[in-house]
């Protein structure tokens, strides 16, 4: 792994540097540099981009790929190197210092002279920062197991992060896995210092919204030339390669970078045998369309049972997104090629408009635009609150929108989730649940989407996938799995200039219809194959229900880990039991993937040595 630990101790001595390193994950062999007696140490395995520079008034770590908004911060970086640029600007700018800086970053800068501590991290958080206030100071880190390491940090469970997990299917960031320890947000800064912790959020653009002027064809134009230049400005070289899953984002990355490169492309591709699932003759036809040097990973269950207790093991926090699975054997099979660094397609979906929830959302939102005494005197106790209307097949579907529709958003969004179609006490043991906040989910999504800067559904959804989403869910997947196999990560689709120009984008271009990334695709059509401008939403899901219902030793190995749950006295015996022999045979793909998160949380506490 890749990062730093950090403190700031009023009067405290240097502290014990081996305890810290042995809080990266087993097998892993750390380079250690003492930036300064006590005060911080720099982890760098990986391929990833770390700076640090140390000063008699202060000292700074940067991980990443910043890039500087002042002509004198950027001088500074290419001189020296972006640590001695964070120094500076923290200098002349203070805590807004985050007003010069852009890219892909997190950075910690400690001030000797006031003895405060400042971090911050990007507009997405593609690279993490976590810290913990302690007696007479602060201990922060680029991991939350780097932290909870630290001699002055005494961290345990959090029953309201459990729940959350189980209901995100990640632990969502300010929380951690941690009671003592916090995550910064996407965008956010903090300041710690002897009068305490202030945070606030440095970017929350305004979003479009009616009534703002339509783009010009200059800017459906601009969108190739933004695209191209923000992967040229990754610095691809010979050791670079792609991942590509034959959609619209991934195609578009690997051919920009094919374009960059004189060289063929390594384009790393996740197949699956499984109707419904593979990708892989949409990524064919990218291949052959850019010149790409197509490496075909075809992922089988054995494979599963062979990673299944690695991926519990090499995150922090109990992580349950089941493609974790194969993007680290993706960027596995990339480091056994030589490749350092490979550029990914995620964010296109969330800043052009690309989710399919986006178009059901809005179909729902019709329902709001009845008379409020159709909705509640007549439509939801004739259709929702009944059960008649199951009986008739036209009716039901009509019951069902009903019943949808009558929640409102962002809690809407959540209508699939398992623990609102079961109801939690189904799910969990009755003093478990009488020491977590159920409400505490939806007020996490409330207080995010009401924060978005629009009064547009679409708007909305987008802020709220920019949290829960990219930063808390995707962004680690990716950048976890990649660095664990040794190879770097960036993600050209949030560019600060990509995504600036998205926000400039009216909704009612963005989707045309049910027609998803309108705009997008339009501006690209020249340069994707018609045929992937053309494919439908796919996704990179994982058959894990339907491989747990045919390979054993697959059911084996997760069913051992849910037995131990069992003894757990978080979640219900008997509801394990009907998870385990009932609802897998009855619903593979839905109940498959619940399946995944609950037996990835007991093999997380046991990997992690961790009990609840």
């Amino acid at each position: 792994m890749s990062g730093f630990v950090g403190w700031k101790l009023a009067g405290g001595g240097p502290v014990d540097a081996t305890g810290i390193e042995r809080g990266w994950p087993r097998g892993t062999t750390s380079t250690v540099r003492d930036l300064a007696p006590g005060q911080g140490l720099v982890f760098n395995r990986t391929r990833e981009p770390i700076f640090h520079c140390a000063r008699p008034d202060g000292w700074a770590v940067v991980c990443g790929w910043p890039r500087w908004r002042d002509s004198a911060l950027s001088a500074i970086a290419a001189e020296a190197d972006p640590a001695a640029a964070a120094l500076a600007a923290f200098e002349r700018h203070g805590a807004q210092l985050t007003d010069k800086i852009g890219g892909s970053f997190s950075l910690a800068v400690v001030d000797r002279k006031t003895a405060a501590v400042f971090l911050a991290v990007d507009r997405f958080c593609t690279r993490p920062l976590a810290f913990c206030s302690v007696r007479g100071g602060i201990v922060f880190g680029s991991t939350v197991e780097g932290v909870r390491r630290h001699a002055r940090v005494a961290a345990s469970v959090d029953s309201q992060a459990v729940y959350d997990y189980f209901f995100f299917h990640v632990v969502p960031s300010p929380r951690t896995i941690y009671r003592e320890i916090a995550k910064l947000e996407p965008a956010e800064a903090i300041v710690h210092s002897p009068s305490g912790v202030t945070r606030r959020q440095h970017w929350n653009p305004p979003l479009w919204s009616k009534g703002t002027a339509k783009p010009t064809a200059d800017l459906r134009s601009a969108i190739p030339t933004v695209l191209a230049k923000a992967v040229r400005d990754c610095a691809p070289d010979a050791g670079y390669g792609a991942y590509l899953s034959g959609g619209l984002d991934s195609s578009a990355v690997a051919g920009f970078l094919s374009r960059a490169r004189e060289a063929p492309t390594p384009a790393y591709c996740v197949g699956f045998d499984q109707a419904g699932y593979d990708e892989m003759d949409y990524a064919r036809i990218a291949a052959k369309r850019f010149g790409l040097a197509l490496r075909e990973i075809y992922v089988t269950p054995s494979d599963i049972v062979e990673v299944f207790e690695k991926i519990a093991s090499l995150y922090d926090e109990p992580f349950g997104n089941s493609s974790a699975a194969p993007a680290y054997l993706c960027a596995r099979r990339a480091a056994a090629d030589g490749i350092k660094s490979l550029l990914a397609g995620d964010g296109g979906d969330e800043i052009f408009g690309g989710n399919d929830r986006y178009v059901r959302q809005a179909i729902f939102e019709h329902y709001w635009k009845l008379p409020t005494w159709a909705r509640k005197s007549v439509l939801e106790p004739l259709l929702a609150r009944s059960a008649w209307p199951d009986r008739l097949p036209l009716v039901r579907k009509a019951a069902s929108y009903v019943r949808q529709a009558s929640v409102p958003m962002p809690n809407r969004t959540q209508t699939y989730n398992l623990l609102c179609r079961l109801g939690p006490s189904a799910i969990f043991e009755p003093e478990f649940l009488a020491a977590v906040d159920q409400a505490g989910p939806f007020e996490s999504l409330a207080r995010c989407y009401s924060a978005a800067r629009t009064d547009s559904l679409l708007g909305k959804m987008l802020y709220m996938d920019w949290k829960f989403t990219l930063a808390d869910n995707d962004l680690p997947k990716v950048r976890t799995t990649a660095e664990f196999a040794d190879v770097a990560v960036q993600y050209p689709m949030l560019d600060d200039e990509v995504v600036d120009l998205s926000i400039r984008i009216p909704d009612d271009e963005k989707i045309v219809g049910t027609t998803l990334r309108k705009f997008y695709k339009d501006a690209l059509a020249d340069f994707l194959p018609q045929e992937i401008i053309a494919k439908k939403k796919h996704g990179f899901g994982l058959p894990f229900g339907e491989w747990l219902n045919s390979f054993a030793p697959l059911r084996s190995v997760i069913f051992d880990s849910l037995s131990t749950l069992r003894t757990k006295h978080v979640v219900r015996k008997e509801f394990l039991d009907s998870l385990m022999n009932e609802q897998r045979l009855e619903h593979a793909a839905y109940y498959g993937g619940s399946i995944w998160i609950f037996a990835m949380f007991s093999r997380w506490l046991t990997e992690h040595r961790v009990d609840v």
